[in-house]
């Protein structure tokens, strides 16, 4: 439950600080980078201090994506974690421009 009191928060304060960015003409493009540049230096350092297992085995990203060799192994969990995370960061960026517009 706090989660979930968490997420209404955030998801509320963010639409707060696009609608004060834009009464004071602020640039639209260095809030949301800032914003989300601010997110991923705090996964930075989260990962930072527990640093994901990451074993012997696996392969390369051309394997484990393009021939679909070794999908299982801990190596080849952070080659797919980490090509999902770039196209999907790159989504949710996108968004919030968009989502800034519409505020």
């Amino acid at each position: 439950m706090l989660y979930l009191l968490l997420a209404i928060l955030s998801s509320s304060s963010i639409a707060m600080i696009f609608k004060v960015t834009e009464g004071r003409s602020y640039n639209r493009l260095a809030v949301t980078t800032f914003n989300y540049l601010s997110a991923f230096l705090v996964a930075l350092v989260m990962i930072a201090v527990e640093r994901p297992a990451v074993g012997p085995g696996g392969g390369s990203p051309a394997e484990v994506i393009v021939k679909g060799e070794r999908l299982f192994s801990l190596t080849s969990s952070v080659v797919w974690g980490l090509s999902l995370g770039l196209v999907s960061g790159l989504f949710f960026f996108l968004s919030f421009i968009f989502y800034q517009k519409s505020v």
